[in-house]
C-alpha cells in the first residue's frame, strides 16, 4: 500500500516538475487558459524566483490533489487505497492551512515577499534577504510555531535576493 502512494507521490511531483517546465518555456501552449498562463507567463518573464516559486508550489499542490481524487473516485481503487488517498488529501490541506496562514499573517506584518511552504515535518519560509535581519528571522520562527506544531529545528527561514 505504501509503495503504491509512494509510485503515486513521484509520478504527481515528476507531472507537477514536467508542468512546470513547459509553462516556463512554453507559455504559448497556454494561452488558450488565461488564468494559469498569465501567471506563469509573467513569472517567467520577471524571472522572479519567489513569485516562480509560489506559481510552481500552487500548481504542484492542484496537481496532487487532482491524482488523490482520482484514485478516491476510480471504480478500480480498493477501500483500503482510497482510506490512503482521503488521509493524504486531509493532511495536504492541512499543510496548505499552514502555509495560507503563515503567509497571511507575514503579509499583515509587513512581510510582503515571503513564500511558505509546509511539510508533514518541516515549515520553510523564503523571505526577501532586504526584510530579513536577526530580530526578523526570530518573530518570523515565532509565529510558524505558534501556527504548527512544530519544533524550531524544524522551521527553516530562508532569506533570498
Amino acid at each position: 500500500m505504501k509503495h503504491i502512494l509512494l509510485r503515486i507521490s513521484y509520478v504527481v511531483c515528476a507531472l507537477g516538475l514536467a508542468f512546470c517546465c513547459l509553462a516556463a518555456l512554453k507559455p504559448e501552449i497556454f494561452q488558450g487558459k488565461e488564468d494559469e498562463a498569465r501567471p506563469a507567463a509573467a513569472a517567467a518573464d520577471t524571472g522572479d524566483a519567489l513569485d516562480q516559486f509560489i506559481l510552481e508550489h500552487e500548481q504542484l499542490r492542484s496537481m496532487q490533489i487532482a491524482s488523490l481524487d482520482e484514485i478516491i473516485n476510480s471504480e478500480k481503487s480498493s477501500q483500503e487505497l482510497i482510506d490512503s488517498a482521503q488521509k493524504e488529501k486531509i493532511e495536504i490541506v492541512r499543510r496548505m492551512e499552514v502555509e495560507q496562514t503563515v503567509a497571511g499573517i507575514l503579509r499583515a506584518r509587513g512581510y510582503t515577499d515571503a513564500a511558505v511552504a509546509a511539510g508533514s515535518e518541516y515549515v520553510s519560509v523564503m523571505i526577501r534577504a532586504i526584510q530579513a535581519d536577526e530580530t526578523d528571522v526570530a518573530r518570523i520562527k515565532e509565529l510558524v510555531l505558534s501556527q504548527s506544531e512544530l519544533e524550531a529545528e524544524d522551521i527553516k527561514i530562508i532569506p533570498i535576493n
